[in-house]
């Protein structure tokens, strides 16, 4: 679990620095509470699915390209990280930004039988004019276009690439049957609650209009 290793990740990198300390708590704390959400509008409510319009905004990302035996958790577990660095102070500016929700993994199937995973923090309201500038060079401002997603909302902890992948067939049967196609070589995988948080959970599979 991410609250598991962020335990870790403090005792490995904190060590006497009260600063990373201090930065480190508070970000836990954050998860616990209400966060900015990326703005839609629901463009589409069906029974069973939903269609969003999510307008041009900007987030913070990582990426990585997975080989076949890798592992998805062992992957956005890294990539998570470089984002919590980023908002947790190590940016150019050195400023902490509060929690915001979702977190998004992009997943893309490339044609070597890898998958391309790019995981991304949206950047609230405040932040979308001039958000600071990355520290290091594998985390990036991403300007996601306008999108139009096909989804629906789940609860429980969904983690593992099986659990996902469950997911992605059961709205793309969904979606099938109200006649509209999808492709699994692009999906978004998305989370907006903390792993502490045992009730009402929110996980969706993001298909993309095109």
């Amino acid at each position: 679990m991410k609250l598991l290793a962020a335990l870790v990740f403090l005792l490995v990198v904190a060590g006497t620095q009260s600063g990373i300390v201090d930065s480190f708590i508070s970000q836990v704390k954050s998860f616990f509470t209400t966060h900015e959400e990326a703005p839609y509008d629901v463009t589409v409510w069906a029974s069973e699915y939903e269609e969003r319009r999510y307008p041009p905004q900007k987030w913070v990302c990582t990426q990585k390209e997975g080989k076949p035996e890798d592992t998805v958790e062992e992957i956005t577990t890294s990539l998570f990280w470089k984002l919590f660095a980023y908002i947790g102070g190590h940016n150019a500016e050195g400023k902490e930004i509060e929690m915001t929700g979702p977190v998004t993994v992009e997943v893309t199937w490339l044609e070597s039988g890898g998958k391309r995973f790019t995981e991304c923090f949206y950047l609230g309201y405040a932040l979308q004019d001039n958000p600071p500038q990355p520290a290091e060079s594998h985390t990036f401002i991403q300007d996601r276009p306008e999108l139009y997603v096909l989804t629906r909302t789940v609860g429980g902890y969904v983690e593992a690439e099986a659990e996902w992948q469950r997911e992605a067939r059961s709205l793309a049967s969904i979606l099938e049957r109200h006649g509209r196609t999808v492709s699994f070589d692009h999906q978004y995988w998305v989370g907006y609650d903390p792993p502490m948080k045992f009730w009402n959970r929110r996980n969706e599979v993001w298909f993309v209009e095109n």
